[in-house]
């Protein structure tokens, strides 16, 4: 999302520039950008090396390499244009994450006729269209959408506020707009709320922590194992479980992009030799992984390299001997 919010940079000085003084507004407004940018473009150029880590490895020598799946420029495009959709009422189509407020979506008609009437919303309508645009060229996960939620949620209110007004023959009084602007605002806390009810009350105890882990993080409990059985923690390469990075005690490996990419172990699951090569040369000394890739070291050649150590309904873990 740092890298889209580039988009806001160049709208906004786009913005300035076509006010006067402009080049007293253009000189602040870089000042004020600057000073934002440092704080994260900063942080990554002193842990990496490279102001724009992932990406431009081959230029800063930082290795990672960001794996974008294969798409057609129609399916780009067919991909960008449903996000806002998918957004809201198809998750599994944007990344997993929790919805957008429906009344985003429904806003958009209103806002579309508001735009052909009237040249009052366009200029932010252009911005927001500009940024989808750019969207072609992402993954379809919701959090991109981030970048331009704060215009498109001023855009949505003024276009509803414009209808209603259209409908009513009079401008909505300011408590009538509070109150809507409350009842849109509702649905977050309620869903957030449903969350944390279903999740139940915070754990208090270390044994409580490791039992709401294991039950809401797959393959939680076989790590946490590994890292008991390892002093001073365990080295582990886990395969499609990188939810799991932030409760390692020693070190797990394995991401989709990077030194340690799933790319470099998956190709290997059926050649046990190739694969106990390649994560000795990562020094891991357990395999974490989905039961339903693991079934070519149950072959006869992966006899001596690698040994069952525990599992549960959906991982496995294996020790790299």
């Amino acid at each position: 999302v740092k890298y889209l919010g580039l988009y806001c940079v160049l709208a906004g000085a786009a913005v300035m520039a076509l006010r006067r003084p402009r080049w007293r507004r253009l000189l602040a407004f870089g000042a004020a950008a600057a000073a934002a940018l440092a704080v994260a473009y900063g942080y990554l150029w002193w842990r990496t090396g490279d102001p724009l880590f992932p990406y431009f490895g081959g230029l800063f020598g930082n290795g990672w390499r960001p794996i974008e799946p294969p798409a057609t420029n129609r399916d780009r495009v067919l991909r960008t244009l449903m996000l806002p959709w998918s957004a809201v009422l198809h998750r599994d189509l944007a990344g997993q994450l929790p919805p957008l407020s429906p009344a985003l979506l429904l806003a958009l008609p209103l806002l579309a006729w508001d735009v052909a009437r009237s040249r009052r919303l366009r200029g932010g309508t252009a911005l927001l269209l500009g940024y989808l645009v750019l969207l072609a060229f992402m993954p379809g996960s919701a959090h991109y959408l981030l970048v331009i939620l704060p215009l498109w949620a001023l855009l949505a209110a003024a276009a509803t506020l414009e209808a209603l007004r259209a409908v009513r023959g009079a401008p909505l009084s300011t408590p009538g707009a509070a109150l809507l602007a409350v009842v849109l605002a509702l649905p977050a806390p309620l869903y957030g709320g449903f969350w944390a009810a279903r999740a139940g009350s915070v754990p208090t105890s270390a044994a409580g922590r490791e039992t709401y882990l294991a039950a809401t993080h797959r393959g939680y409990d076989l790590l946490a194992w590994a890292d008991r059985h390892s002093a001073p923690g365990a080295i582990v390469y886990g395969l499609d479980c990188e939810n799991l990075h932030a409760f390692a005690r020693g070190r797990l490996l394995g991401e989709w992009q990077g030194p340690y990419a799933f790319a470099r172990v998956r190709p290997y699951l059926a050649n046990p030799p190739q694969l106990h090569g390649e994560l000795r040369a990562m020094g891991a000394q357990y395999l974490l992984l989905p039961r339903e890739q693991a079934a070519g070291l149950r072959n006869a050649g992966a006899a001596g390299l690698f040994a069952l150590l525990r599992g549960d309904a959906g991982f496995e873990l294996w020790q790299v001997r």
